[in-house]
């Protein structure tokens, strides 16, 4: 056609052009072959997909386990927290080998029981910031002083523990009477950080 003999007759007449064309050709070849490896990038291929595909769902399953995680952390940091009155804190309820034994001898006085005997304290040791301080006791009343004493401690700040708790007739002196003995128990918090963190004021 006229275009293709008017473009025989420009390269026939200009060198220079034929140059031009050969050069723009050879450079289009040259970044070609040095793209070639972001060619399937650009053009990724359905298998490609579905490799991307499954390493994103991969990386979305591990971010909702590790969300899960740190909620079931935030959980148990919240209830340690809220549970602040289960330990016995020594800034807060004082040293508890002196103020144990007077929140027991006030509860027998408030309830009016007479303990029969109140005995050493003993300490054990839970954890390296864990302690537990225990006394044993026993008194012999009527059933309702009894259970009065018993829900006055029940009833305490920072909460104690009973074990061992027993009951029995007391048929030697008045049969109206029970004897009962049991160990009282305070678990004890003696690290400054958890003491800090379970007086620390709701935001």
């Amino acid at each position: 056609g006229k275009m293709t003999e008017r473009l025989k007759e420009t390269f026939a007449n200009n060198p220079k052009a034929v140059l031009a064309v050969g050069a723009i050709v050879l450079l289009t070849l040259v970044a070609l072959y040095l793209n070639m490896d972001i060619l399937p990038e650009l053009w990724p291929g359905e298998r490609r997909i579905e490799q991307q595909l499954e390493e994103l769902r991969k990386t979305q399953e591990l971010l909702r386990n590790e969300i899960e995680r740190e909620r079931r952390f935030a959980d148990v940091i919240a209830g340690f927290v809220s549970g602040g009155n289960y330990y016995w804190l020594p800034p807060r309820d004082g040293e508890p080998g002196h103020a144990l034994r007077k929140l027991i001898e006030t509860a027998a006085a408030d309830t009016g029981l007479k303990l029969t005997s109140l005995g050493a304290l003993r300490e054990s040791k839970l954890e390296n910031e864990l302690k537990i301080y225990e006394l044993n006791l026993s008194a012999s009343a009527n059933l309702e002083q009894i259970m009065r004493f018993i829900m006055e401690l029940e009833a305490s700040t920072p909460k104690l523990y009973w074990s061992q708790l027993n009951f029995r007739p007391d048929n030697s002196r008045n049969p109206e009477n029970v004897h009962f003995n049991g160990t009282v128990k305070a678990v004890v918090i003696h690290s400054d950080r958890l003491i800090a963190m379970l007086r620390e004021e709701p935001r």
